[in-house]
């Protein structure tokens, strides 16, 4: 009887056990979302990085990029509670809504002149987030 009744338990324990095995930790879920943080912030500092001989189309190019970044970004801000990122999404959607903006006839300078500032509040709304979250 002792036998059955352990066997029950390990049954029932043993499904907590595998549920507590696949999620992720404070500390992981932290640590994603600062590496994260810091991928979008590479994205958007290439967008703003493009050279001279760039085209319309490259910085285009690069703001999907940034998308990218952003989408991963926002998928691992939904395991940290403290990750309040409205703030970058609204600076992040400006920007792209920016480059998105530029007709195709526009010069590098007039698209940088333009891309820039918004560039420069998604780079502040990331470094404010990762001092918020105390990433390191």
């Amino acid at each position: 009887m002792k036998r059955i009744m352990l066997a029950l338990a390990a049954l029932l324990v043993l499904p907590v056990l595998a549920g507590c095995a696949t999620q992720t930790t404070v500390p992981q879920a932290t640590a994603a979302f600062c590496t994260s943080l810091g991928t979008l912030d590479q994205a958007v500092a290439s967008l703003n990085a493009l050279g001279a001989s760039a085209t319309i189309g490259q910085v285009k190019e690069a703001q999907t990029g940034v998308d990218q970044a952003w989408n991963a970004t926002a998928a691992a801000a939904a395991s940290v509670q403290n990750a309040k990122v409205d703030e970058l999404q609204a600076a992040q959607q400006d920007l792209k809504q920016t480059v998105n903006s530029i007709p195709d006839s526009a010069t590098l300078d007039e698209a940088k002149a333009t891309v820039a500032p918004k560039a420069l509040a998604v780079t502040n709304a990331i470094k404010s987030l990762r001092t918020t979250v105390k990433c390191p």
